[in-house]
């Protein structure tokens, strides 16, 4: 407390007197040649008393700031994990704002490996898609024969059509997919913009083909396809039923399908995710052996 640092200091003063020495006396002075020396012990004794007394109050002081700080520090946490939430929401935000770009990536063999799963799994399953599509087609239009092939074909038939529109999907629609979201404001008008371009361009190949090579003879029949008697019909080559549904299947191959094949294989480590793709590759091939066996020798 002050009063005790008074009579210590009294105290100092009085011993200093006691030996003859007038610690306060000007340099001046020279009563006794160790004056200034004992002016300067009693300002060190000083010092120390105030450094003794300060020393009491800085635990003070120090445990005080300690309270702050750690109160500082739990708001910082607290702060810190509100950031954080933030932060998350904005990147759940991102990606799913960013979920479908990414994919197209050539120069990397994960691509590739998709690719080829890809293909695989859409020989096959496109036969099932096909015989989805002659049920809605048959019960809309009536225009699927009854000894159309795939009503007798076993399900493991490969569809190769299928396999390699997915390729061609995936080195033609996905980029141009990635380039229109990363355009558009919002994911809807990215989507709705990727369904109109895909069924102008099929409309756009299916007329070109059917021009160069579907071109009636001189009894007016048509050597592949003949939509010049159905509703929407595009110069008797395209149809444009048929060009919407094209656009669908596009659609969902390229914001789901594929991206999921991807994924797949990107949570997977790098050894796993090869053996996965031989396992689909052997299946894929002992679907086709099997199918064109019992195909070719009728068993």
């Amino acid at each position: 407390s002050a009063g005790r640092e008074k009579r210590d200091i009294s105290e100092a003063s009085r011993l200093f007197e006691s030996r003859g020495l007038r610690p306060n006396a000007p340099c001046g002075e020279g009563v006794i040649p160790g004056a200034a020396v004992a002016r300067l012990q009693l300002g060190v004794l000083s010092v120390a008393v105030y450094a003794r007394s300060f020393d009491r109050g800085s635990l003070c002081v120090s445990s005080n700031l300690s309270e702050r700080v750690g109160a500082k520090s739990n708001r910082s946490r607290k702060m810190g994990a509100e950031e954080a939430g933030t932060v998350g929401k904005h990147r759940l935000h991102r990606i799913t704002a960013n979920d479908e770009i990414g994919y197209f990536a050539p120069k990397t063999w994960e691509f590739w490996r998709a690719l080829i799963a890809a293909f695989c799994i859409c020989t096959i399953v496109g036969h099932w898609l096909e015989l989805l599509y002659c049920v809605i087609m048959d019960a809309l239009f009536g225009i699927v024969a009854p000894d159309y092939v795939v009503w007798n074909d076993p399900w493991y038939h490969p569809y190769w059509v299928y396999g390699v529109g997915a390729v061609a999907m995936t080195l033609v629609i996905e980029p141009l997919k990635e380039y229109i979201v990363v355009r558009c404001k919002t994911l809807w008008g990215a989507l709705l913009a990727t369904f109109a371009i895909t069924v102008i361009l099929s409309m756009v190949l299916e007329l070109v083909i059917g021009l160069l090579v579907n071109q009636p003879d001189e009894f007016g029949k048509y050597p592949f396809w003949d939509n010049s008697q159905l509703p929407f019909n595009i110069l008797g080559q395209a149809w444009l039923v048929n060009d919407v549904f094209i656009g669908l299947v596009a659609v969902l191959y390229v914001w789901l399908i594929y991206p999921l094949i991807c994924e797949m294989f990107g949570h997977m480590r790098p050894r796993a995710a090869n053996w996965l793709l031989a396992f689909i590759i052997v299946a894929f091939a002992g679907c086709c052996t099997l199918s064109y066996l019992q195909l070719w020798l009728g068993f």
